[in-house]
């Protein structure tokens, strides 16, 4: 019996082989990502779920990613280096002599829910490093997504301001919806 088992090694081994090949040839591979020995993490099924594919996909493409914890984690840190950097953005346009009254309470009330997105940002990278409940992460991913939005939820409130930061706005939100989306798919 045992010679039967090594008999058909070679044939499996080539059929591995050519499966991987295939895969290569048709762009497949670029998508899967070893996470042991034994396992592969195909990180464009877990993007699947998630609302802004694309972007998901682009994050998978990022420096360590290996697990679909880390594909969150990914997610989250760039989401939150983002909201630094919409923070400081809306601080120049406040602290402008240019900027009106109006623009300005507006401009403000976005650095102060930015400042709250990036605070939960930073504690769900915390909750991922240490192995927090589930729970948590989602509670800090939602709460990052509504401060997000509340910083649109202000330009509505007075419709005669135009927003000089929809790019940076639709962004975030973009980030922080498919950390969102990628952080549901853990459970």
């Amino acid at each position: 019996m045992a010679h039967h088992k090594s008999f058909l090694l070679p044939p499996l081994l080539a059929a591995a082989t050519l499966l991987l090949a295939l895969l290569a040839a048709s762009g497949e591979a670029r998508h899967l990502h070893r996470i042991n020995r034994h396992s592969l993490f195909n990180a464009a099924a877990l993007c699947r779920n998630a609302q802004h594919i694309d972007l998901c996909n682009d994050l998978a493409k990022s420096p360590g990613v290996s697990s679909p914890l880390s594909l969150v984690g990914a997610a989250v840190r760039i989401a939150a280096s983002k909201a630094e950097r919409a923070q400081t953005e809306v601080g120049q346009l406040v602290a402008s002599p240019a900027t009106s009254k109006i623009l300005k309470e507006c401009l403000q009330s976005c650095q102060d829910s930015y400042g709250s997105a990036l605070d939960s940002l930073h504690h769900t990278e915390n909750l991922l490093h240490s192995g927090g409940r589930h729970a948590d992460v989602m509670t800090e991913l939602t709460a990052a997504s509504t401060f997000v939005e509340t910083c649109s939820d202000s330009f509505d409130d007075f419709p005669e301001v135009q927003s000089p930061i929809d790019h940076l706005q639709s962004n975030l939100g973009k980030l922080v919806s498919t950390s969102l989306d990628l952080a549901a798919a853990l459970k």
